[in-house]
């Protein structure tokens, strides 16, 4: 079995993964999954929730066959959990073979979606640092990380807001779920060598050059990137699992920034409690300061072919 790049995309809950996921995975051997890795890994708990291509997880035909031993589920399901994150070495080194036999089942997870797609890079979005931890120990994966920051205050204003499947969080459920997240993900850094750290400001501002960087970082120079301008990308379907409920829109699609406010005692709140992640990811200080509103949260509108280009309709990638 060769290696297999996989490029996996850190962060926390409606940080925008699901439009970085989508770019990266229109690209020439690029095959985007959504957060496979956890899907993988819990089972049926997410069967509800259909693929990127709009049918369930169940019928679709590029899923067909692709699952976690049966003996293994229970332990992945249980295991993964950020909270466990302290004691998972301890656990793996007093069950060495499930461990084995679990890392063995990822591997050949990875190489049966890129034998099927076809495809030298696959893109996982699940976020969860744990899980990118486990997968840093699979022998024939070549990993990536994408950490995707985003302004806890532009997450609290997102995750407010139930979407689908997607349960809404109360601004405390939210910042102390982004304040973990980015945590385990500082703890990851010094886990992986292969790491890029991006704002998620920075990334809507030029989401071509962005895309087009991170590709440059796996050794893959695209030279065809119809799909994409500047700001105006063409969306189509892809077979991701899980994710923002906004993977099932597509067609000419806009990228841009929109306002959004907290208001004064939930700002103060998050702001208070996140503090020293904020200055270190440039969110407070001389050369990064932002408005004490959460900063420009990421909003995407979807053009029609057969209206003015002003007639817009938006909606939030959050997931």
């Amino acid at each position: 079995m060769g290696q297999i790049k996989v490029l996996y995309i850190a962060g926390s809950n409606r940080c925008g993964s699901t439009l970085l996921a989508r770019l990266l995975g229109d690209l020439p051997n690029f095959f985007g999954i959504g957060e496979g890795l956890v899907h993988f890994c819990c089972g049926s708990s997410g069967d509800h929730v259909p693929c990127g291509c709009g049918q369930s997880v169940q019928d679709c035909s590029f899923w067909k066959g692709i699952s976690l031993p049966g003996d293994a589920e229970p332990f992945a399901a249980r295991w993964l959990r950020l909270r466990r994150t302290p004691f998972l070495g301890s656990y793996c080194r007093r069950h060495p073979q499930q461990i084995s036999e679990l890392i063995e089942s990822i591997g050949n997870f990875y190489h049966t979606i890129a034998q099927r797609a076809g495809a030298k890079v696959i893109v996982d979005s699940s976020k969860s640092p744990l899980h990118a931890r486990l997968l840093s120990w699979v022998p024939n994966v070549d990993l990536y990380v994408v950490y995707l920051i985003r302004d806890p205050r532009n997450v609290v204003v997102s995750s407010h807001q139930p979407k689908q499947w997607l349960p809404g969080a109360s601004p405390f459920h939210a910042t102390t779920r982004w304040l973990g997240l980015s945590l385990g993900c500082e703890y990851l850094r010094t886990r992986v060598p292969e790491w890029r750290t991006l704002r998620y400001e920075d990334f809507v501002k030029a989401p071509k050059r962005t895309t087009l960087q991170i590709a440059a970082d796996l050794g893959h120079k695209v030279t065809e990137t119809s799909f994409i301008s500047e700001s105006l990308v063409q969306l189509g379907p892809q077979h991701m699992l899980g994710s923002n409920p906004d993977k099932l829109k597509g067609g000419p699609t806009k990228i841009a920034e929109k306002s959004a406010t907290l208001p004064w005692l939930d700002g103060a709140f998050v702001s208070a409690l996140t503090a020293p992640l904020l200055w270190r990811y440039g969110y407070w200080g001389k050369q990064w300061r932002l408005p004490f509103q959460a900063a420009a949260s990421q909003e995407i509108t979807t053009l029609s072919e057969t209206v003015e280009q002003e007639a817009k309709v938006d909606f939030e990638i959050g997931a």
